[in-house]
């Protein structure tokens, strides 16, 4: 009788996550998605965060994810593990995040996690992977369709599979993004530029 009851609340569960990846993510407009996963899936989500149409939720419950952070559509997270995103954070559609893999040594073929941090207004490029245990420092930048096995430090730009130190990034970063006040600012820059005649 246990194992039934098990096996019917491990469906339900399923069916759950189902109604996420499946239905709520495609809802037409952000503040929507958010609400959704804020208060039917309890993922922590800062305010001015933005969510992409279609982002896909493994342990949507073990997710933080930081204010002012853009996930672009298509975009696979897993919390199985731990998943941390910082503020401002800047993630490109088709970015893939895993905490967990199973052990091919394993003679029961177990699954084996570990969290991954992601610190804030670090950047990953479209089609990225990063695996399991993996932090990214405040900063860094992770080129379109890399492999990241290793942590990141601070500012560094990485590219390749595996994802290697190609470059440093400035360290002089300000924005907020999805801010007004920052699109204000970019505009009055404009201004100042066009007058100076740059």
């Amino acid at each position: 009788m246990k194992r039934i009851i098990i096996e019917i609340l491990r469906e339900i569960y399923m069916w759950y996550i189902a109604a996420l990846n499946f239905g709520f993510t495609y809802l037409p407009y952000n503040f929507m998605r958010v609400a959704v996963m804020r208060y039917l899936y309890f993922i922590k989500i800062g305010p001015g965060t933005t969510m992409g149409i279609g982002v896909q939720f493994k342990k949507p419950r073990g997710m933080v994810i930081g204010r002012n952070t853009n996930i672009n559509p298509g975009v696979r997270l897993d919390g199985r593990g731990g998943l941390t995103i910082g503020d401002n954070v800047d993630i490109g559609e088709d970015v893939v995040f895993y905490c967990g893999y199973h052990d091919v040594n394993d003679p029961y073929y177990r699954t084996k996690l570990a969290p991954i941090v992601v610190h804030d207004r670090a950047s990953i490029l479209a089609r990225s992977t990063i695996v399991f245990g993996i932090t990214i420092g405040e900063g860094a930048v992770v080129a379109a369709m890399s492999l990241v096995r290793k942590d990141i430090a601070p500012y560094d730009i990485v590219g390749g599979v595996p994802a290697k130190v190609i470059g440093q990034r400035s360290r002089d970063l300000r924005y907020e993004l999805n801010s007004l006040a920052l699109r204000k600012t970019w505009q009055e820059e404009r201004i100042d530029q066009d007058d100076a005649g740059i």
